[in-house]
């Protein structure tokens, strides 16, 4: 009946001395008068989610100094759910969905670890939850609620018999839960049941938050002098709970007192990442810093603002792009929104039932994007990693309860058309009514319709321009390369959208997400391709973006020789060329929350070749030749997913030069 271990492992170091580590939990605010009016009082990272809230963390050393950020998912003490029996959900589901996740961060999934303690792992190796949390605004402490009959700490009644009786819903057929006191039930054969607020369908009898508030009050008359509960032993106690005016009586201890969790609390602790994935995607699309925060204070979007100034003065003087103001910029967007997109669906697609909710949309707010600081000439957007931080349920029945995999693909395709196309004149609603136009085409099947559809649509919603936040950079008509990469870039997202049309199992298809992560690369390298080609692009205001150097045509046309030369010889003779290729292996991860950073191992690999005819003589002797290629002609790794010691005396000018080795045999 009671799983829950008190005076936990995170609670402890919630609440250690001054001697030791510590973990704070930030307040939005440091004004105690609007603390008091806050029902919760901590930094919120995302408080949409039906199941969880993000909050941040730091860990600080003895001084009071950070070592690290991090990010705790809490379990909700309300679900944000309407449940019906179309789509039947109960406790026992969210538990299983929090196990679930987990075992998935817990497994062989060592690219998501994240640590836990050690009171949160059960006998079976299974995650249990902690013991519910108060916090003292006033004292900027935590601690346990307690029983107001006999002062134990109460816990959550999972006995569904014992529920019923009491003429309350059964834990495992509902979403209701109750805290109560499993000592004074198993002494009296009674107990008072505890709710955070009483909601329509809840009896008269249940007591609420003020409830357990006032009765901790009043355990004073009742306990020993030598109590470890936290009220009792504070200086403060005669104010909070004895007012000299009976009608304030114990109304300050309710406004000090919050709940980090009402409830008995599954969490998962995640390393500090630096920026929200919309907001990422608005300074991908070209956004100036300034005009996105002055949008984020008009829609009180406060945290979202305090991660985009901290990537403000973080990457203050490094360059985001390599070809901003450049012809090229069209695809190097394009590229890096690509780029995102497939990172994220990797994760996305291999874990359905861990990311994806089946009683709600996939929410593009658990996506976060995590930057690399480092030393190199690689530009700061180049190198990110996606994560997402949150769970979803699956029912587990079969597909007439609910067609998982549509709602899969189905979301993904209208993220895919949200990264692409959102800017600063036309937001979701108007890229999904468009979007929907378009797609009647694709389920009728009628090609030559869609595709005249969107040569249309290039001139409005759907149009290449909208790429950028400030889509007026181009300038029609823009050349038929371009259009055929844009064009095959929405296919992409239409694909996804009549794969959740086509959908009749309960079962991702594997063929066709092979075909899908296979089109994508193609389109990938097309982009690339293009990127680093110096043929002029028209449709591009030559006011706006200026034109290389000719030291960049000079080396674009030495690599283009090479390029040529490589191609030639690999028609004539197959194999002749020994190519090395890096290949970026992850060493295994170790749980530390003290440490953030992650190490890169880098291993030089020989690519097999075909054997050449053999030449007469019995040796041949390989002469390397080096050749220097200029940072804005060599394509650079994209999302590198470990950090790189940053070297904040680096001076990254856009006409630096960044240098590639190039092994090639003396004939070559």
């Amino acid at each position: 009946m009671n799983d829950i271990i008190p005076n936990s492992a995170f609670l402890s170091l919630l609440t250690c001395s001054d001697s030791g580590t510590k973990l704070n939990l930030p307040l939005f605010t440091d004004d105690n008068s609007v603390l008091e009016k806050s029902f919760f009082p901590f930094s919120l990272l995302n408080a949409k989610d039906p199941l969880f809230k993000l909050i941040k963390g730091e860990i600080l050393t003895d001084a009071g100094c950070c070592l690290q950020t991090i990010f705790l998912l809490i379990q909700n003490d309300n679900y944000n759910f309407v449940n019906n029996e179309l789509q039947p959900l109960n406790n026992q589901l969210i538990d299983q969905a929090f196990k679930n996740t987990f075992s998935f961060y817990n497994g062989k999934e060592k690219d998501h670890v994240s640590p836990f303690f050690a009171d949160q792992i059960g006998a079976k190796s299974d995650l249990k939850p902690l013991a519910p949390i108060f916090f003292c605004k006033l004292k900027k402490t935590y601690f346990h609620p307690v029983c107001p009959e006999c002062g134990q700490i109460l816990s959550l009644c999972y006995d569904d018999k014992l529920l019923v009786l009491q003429g309350l819903q059964a834990y495992s057929s509902s979403l209701k839960r109750y805290l109560f006191c499993p000592a004074c039930f198993a002494k009296q054969n009674r107990s008072d049941f505890y709710v955070p607020e009483l909601e329509a369908d809840d009896p008269s009898f249940l007591k609420t938050r003020i409830d357990l508030i006032n009765g901790i009050g009043a355990l004073k008359d009742r306990i020993e002098a030598n109590s470890t509960i936290y009220c009792l032993n504070c200086e403060q106690y005669q104010e909070c709970y004895q007012s000299n005016d009976l009608a304030q009586a114990n109304d300050l201890a309710q406004a000090r007192i919050a709940a980090l969790s009402f409830f008995p609390f599954y969490m998962f602790l995640f390393p500090r990442q630096s920026i929200p994935a919309m907001e990422f995607l608005a300074l991908l699309s070209g956004a100036d810093f300034e005009e996105l925060e002055s949008n984020l204070r008009e829609t009180g979007k406060s945290f979202q603002l305090d991660y985009v100034k901290k990537i403000k003065n973080d990457f203050s003087g490094k360059d985001r792009f390599l070809f901003k103001g450049r012809p090229n910029f069209f695809e190097e967007v394009l590229y890096l929104k690509l780029a995102f997109l497939g990172d994220l669906a990797k994760t996305y697609f291999s874990h359905p039932a861990i990311l994806h909710n089946s009683h709600a949309n996939f929410d593009i707010e658990r996506v976060w994007v995590r930057l690399f600081s480092q030393s190199s000439l690689l530009p700061s957007f180049w190198n990110f990693k996606t994560r997402i931080l949150g769970l979803g349920i699956s029912d587990g029945h079969s597909a007439l309860m609910h067609p998982l995999p549509s709602c899969i693909y189905f979301d993904f395709g209208r993220l895919w058309f949200l990264a692409l196309l959102m800017n600063r004149k036309q937001g979701a609603s108007l890229i999904y009514q468009e979007v929907e136009k378009a797609f009647g085409f694709v389920k009728a099947k009628d090609d030559e319709a869609f595709g005249e559809y969107l040569q249309e649509g290039f001139k409005g919603v759907l149009g290449p321009d909208n790429i950028f936040w400030d889509s007026t950079i181009i300038a029609e008509p823009m050349d038929n390369s371009r259009l055929d990469l844009w064009q095959k870039a929405l296919g992409m997202g239409f694909y996804l959208l009549e794969a959740g049309l086509q959908i009749s199992s309960d079962t991702l298809s594997d063929d066709l997400m092979d075909d899908f992560f296979q089109e994508l690369e193609e389109l990938k390298k097309a982009v690339k391709d293009k990127l680093f080609n110096d043929q002029p692009v028209a449709g591009i205001r030559s006011e706006k973006i200026s034109l290389r150097t000719k030291e960049d045509r000079r080396i674009l046309d030495i690599l283009g020789n090479i390029m040529d030369s490589w191609k030639k010889s690999s028609d004539e003779t197959e194999g002749k060329i020994d190519i090395c290729e890096a290949v970026v292996l992850k060493p295994s991860p170790v749980i530390d929350i003290d440490s953030s950073e992650e190490v890169l191992e880098t291993v030089i690999l020989n690519k097999p070749a075909k054997v050449p005819a053999v030449p007469d003589s019995d040796h041949i002797d390989i002469m390397e030749e080096t050749v220097i290629l200029s940072s804005s002609t060599g394509a650079p790794p994209v999302n590198q997913p470990e950090d790189q010691p940053e070297d904040q005396n680096a001076d990254q000018n856009a006409d630096e030069s960044m240098t590639e080795t190039i092994v090639l045999r003396p004939d070559k």
